[in-house]
């Protein structure tokens, strides 16, 4: 579900980039306003995916469950004797 939420964000934003610079114009016809949005959305996506990518890595890594911190905890005490 992530993954089409990306591939939609970055499709909008790549049309609305592409309108902002004057990219689109109806004579293209759709099938090259189409292409160019395709093309450009690309890197979009790879950056939207790396982003949710980092962000759950962050939402994850102090969250762990109680057992699996005993269980960190008993081996750090095997460990050390």
């Amino acid at each position: 579900m992530d993954s089409l939420v990306a591939l939609a964000v970055a499709a909008v934003c790549a049309s609305l980039s592409l309108m902002i610079i004057g990219a689109l114009q109806s004579e293209l016809g759709l099938d090259n306003i189409i292409g160019h949005i395709t093309v450009e959305a690309i890197p979009f996506g790879i950056g939207a995916g790396i982003s949710d990518y980092l962000v759950e890595g962050q939402r994850t890594e102090g969250t762990d469950e109680p057992q699996q911190q005993e269980d960190k905890k008993q081996e750090e005490d095997r460990t050390l004797i």
